[in-house]
């Protein structure tokens, strides 16, 4: 999906870039041919990791194999992982909600620190960072639901994990930028037309 020329990964990309609290940006993806232009498109930029997991439904596991390939990359091991999808192009504007995020997350000692809780910022503003040390204890416990979600078995089990979150500065009741429909791709695109002017 494109908008103003580029990628909504573009957007994404660049946000997670312009962070100032990041060290590493990889994509992970799947195998399967239709994310193939992922692949060849930002491989030569970025570290892609193609998930070869059978089981696409499983992307608690797929974010293992990826950190784990991250890890043999770059010679050591990762304490952190911060998480970003790709349906939240509107970050690039707002790259310091991802720093917040994550100095939250490292000031408090958190297992898991998010920005979706009850005060928290809109769907589209999406992020998420936790320890490399819960993903692998979720990856053992986490029922077949959990590992399609990712962090959804940290968000579950509270008093296994120390969860953080980190509010949005005012209320944003009922508000949704992520883009799951045609119809909310056709929205973000006027709200990116707007602050492009």
């Amino acid at each position: 999906m494109r908008i103003n020329g580029k990628e909504l990964l573009d957007y994404v990309l660049e946000a997670c870039l312009k962070a100032h609290l990041i060290d590493f940006v990889g994509i992970i993806t799947t195998d399967r041919n239709d994310d193939f232009d992922i692949y060849e498109k930002f491989c030569s930029k970025i570290f892609v990791y193609r998930c070869p997991e059978p089981d696409y439904n499983n992307v608690l596991l797929r974010y293992d194999l990826a950190i784990r390939e991250i890890e043999k990359t770059i010679g050591k091991k990762l304490k952190h992982i911060m998480r970003v999808t790709n349906d939240c192009p509107l970050l690039y504007y707002k790259p310091h909600i991802i720093d917040m995020v994550i100095a939250a997350h490292l000031k408090d000692n958190n297992d898991f620190t998010h920005n979706r809780g009850l005060l928290g910022y809109p769907s589209g503003f999406d992020v998420e960072i936790m320890k490399r040390e819960a993903i692998k204890k979720a990856l053992k416990a986490a029922t077949q639901e959990e590992r399609e979600h990712v962090t959804l078995h940290i968000k579950n089990n509270p008093e296994l994990f120390k969860i953080g979150e980190v509010n949005a500065p005012f209320i944003m009741e009922n508000r949704k930028y992520s883009i799951d429909t045609k119809e909310e791709l056709e929205n973000i695109k006027k709200i990116i037309e707007l602050l492009e002017v």
